[in-house]
Order: structure tokens, then C-alpha cells, then sequence
């Protein structure tokens, strides 16, 4: 991860989320975010819960959605509560 000297914010960093029940503050600091579904996650599980869930609204600091991914969506079968992803 690379960081700023002049703004402190960090650059060229994924989260990898290989989980179910995560939990974190928050999540705004990274550039990219992968959801890795693997076998021991079901359909209804949440795999990442954000306390600041305010970093993932439109203002310039939040979350791009763009940037976040799902691996393996179709182990699933469907996906709710994920804005805009396409399986």
C-alpha cells in the first residue's frame, strides 16, 4: 500500500474479504474491494458488516462502487444487498 505525503490517504491497496460475519469500522480507505465467495459461504450470509456505513454514500470520500467485485457470484445463485453488481 502506498501512501500520500501530502494528503495521508492510501493508494494501490484491495480489501479481500474470504469470510463470513466480518466486521469492521470502516472501509473507505481502499482502492479496490473483492468479495471471494467460497464454498463455505450460503446464500443469505453477510460476509462484511460496516459500522461507519456512511463511507459507502456519494461524497467524494465514499466507497466507489465501481471498484468493488464478487469472485464466484454463481456458487450462489442469486445475491441481494449489493448495489449495482450483475452476475
Amino acid at each position: 500500500m502506498a501512501q500520500s505525503a501530502t494528503t495521508g490517504t492510501a493508494s494501490g491497496n484491495t480489501l479481500e474479504v474470504n469470510a463470513v460475519a466480518a466486521a469492521v469500522n470502516s472501509v473507505n480507505a481502499f482502492n479496490g474491494y473483492n468479495f471471494n465467495i467460497g464454498d463455505y459461504v450460503r446464500t443469505g450470509d453477510t460476509m462484511l458488516s460496516v459500522a461507519n456505513a456512511g463511507a459507502f454514500g456519494t461524497a467524494a470520500n465514499g466507497v466507489d462502487w465501481a471498484a468493488i467485485n464478487v469472485n464466484n457470484a454463481q456458487k450462489l445463485g442469486r445475491l441481494s444487498d449489493v448495489q449495482g453488481l450483475s452476475v
